[in-house]
């Protein structure tokens, strides 16, 4: 069967957009270093945490880092907390919107070090407080980086991961877990489950604090939802 000539443009001009959509791709998952640091933790049950109990098993997870650009300078870094799910395209997109302006990324996973592949059919497998150890573990690694800004690091989490960053920002765990003399700039916290109801709650961070429901695009550059804009002010040079 004979393929018309339009037919052939329009074949040839899907093939190529597909092209250039890839390669754009790819040009912006560029970055000027990938380096994988591994972080010492603890897998500890929720009322070890709560009690401020760390003899719990030890274990070394891994960590991500995405340096955007080439230098000397030191940049603002999002470290990201992966959902039930684990690490997936989701954390992936927004590495590369934050990469894409000029913020670092530090992407934390909390499963396979632990020989966890997801926990969406069973959260039992790992308490449910034990990432807000992590991520203060993740904290203390990445803000010793020579490229990190350590004044400038933040905190951001996708449903599981939401809950983490929800519960990191409280003054009380921070006190009880949290590395001495640090902490997050900002805690942005996607759709965290609110099943769980923990004492004292009032007590959370001073810094900006986001907390989204439902999955819109916001980025540091366009700046669509209010409530991201103090998180991005305080990441971003001035």
């Amino acid at each position: 069967m004979q393929v018309s000539f339009v037919s052939r443009l329009a074949l040839l001009g899907a093939a190529g957009t597909a092209l250039a959509v890839l390669v754009a791709a790819m040009s912006r998952a560029e970055v000027a270093r990938i380096e994988i640091h591994p972080i010492s933790t603890v897998t500890i049950s929720d009322k070890q945490f709560l009690t401020g109990d760390k003899n719990g098993t030890s274990v070394v997870i891994a960590g991500e880092l995405r340096i955007p650009r080439i230098g000397t300078e030191k940049v603002p870094v999002v470290v990201l907390q992966h959902g039930s799910g684990g690490v997936g395209g989701n954390v992936d997109r927004w590495v590369g919107e934050f990469n894409e302006v000029g913020i670092a990324t530090f992407v934390v996973d909390s499963f396979t070090g632990r020989g966890l592949q997801s926990t969406v059919a069973d959260q039992a497998l790992l308490g449910r407080l034990n990432m807000i150890f992590d991520a203060y573990r993740a904290l203390e690694v990445v803000a010793k980086h020579p490229r990190v800004d350590p004044a400038r690091i933040a905190l951001m989490g996708f449903s599981r991961g939401g809950q983490s960053v929800l519960y990191a920002s409280l003054k009380r765990f921070q006190r009880m877990h949290g590395p001495a003399g640090l902490e997050f700039a900002a805690y942005v916290a996607f759709y965290p489950p609110a099943s769980r109801h923990i004492s004292k709650m009032s007590s959370s961070a001073i810094n900006p604090f986001a907390f989204i429901t439902a999955l819109p695009i916001i980025t540091c550059r366009s700046r669509r939802v209010g409530l991201m804009s103090s998180a991005c002010a305080k990441l971003e040079k001035t």
